[in-house]
């Protein structure tokens, strides 16, 4: 089992009032069918001539991220249009409407 990776929700302001519009951004991590290791190496030569190296590795996508399917609700029932979504970002609008009774 993998754990998904983080997906963070974002609104364009932190208060709003009723007839408000609002625009969410969702950022969330693009699948990609698998990825790689690549590994990158330092060696620094010090005053003496003896070489140390150090290494870091980073994963790599072997294809490109794919865009993924993303709804929006609010607690208050509002629909949401989608404005956009490319591979990891979606962005959508509405209107505030009045909360619950």
């Amino acid at each position: 089992m993998t754990t998904p990776a983080p997906v963070t929700v974002t609104t364009d302001k932190s208060v709003y009032a009723v007839g408000d519009p609002i625009t969410v951004t969702v950022e969330y991590p693009g699948s990609a069918d698998g990825t790689t290791t690549l590994t990158v190496t330092a060696a620094v030569t010090q005053a003496d001539g003896t070489v140390v190296d150090a290494t870091a590795d980073v994963q790599v996508a072997t294809s490109a991220p794919q865009t993924l399917g993303v709804g929006v609700t609010d607690s208050f029932g509002d629909a949401y249009s989608q404005i956009s979504n490319e591979a990891g970002t979606a962005v959508f609008s509405s209107t505030v409407g009045a909360p619950p009774a």
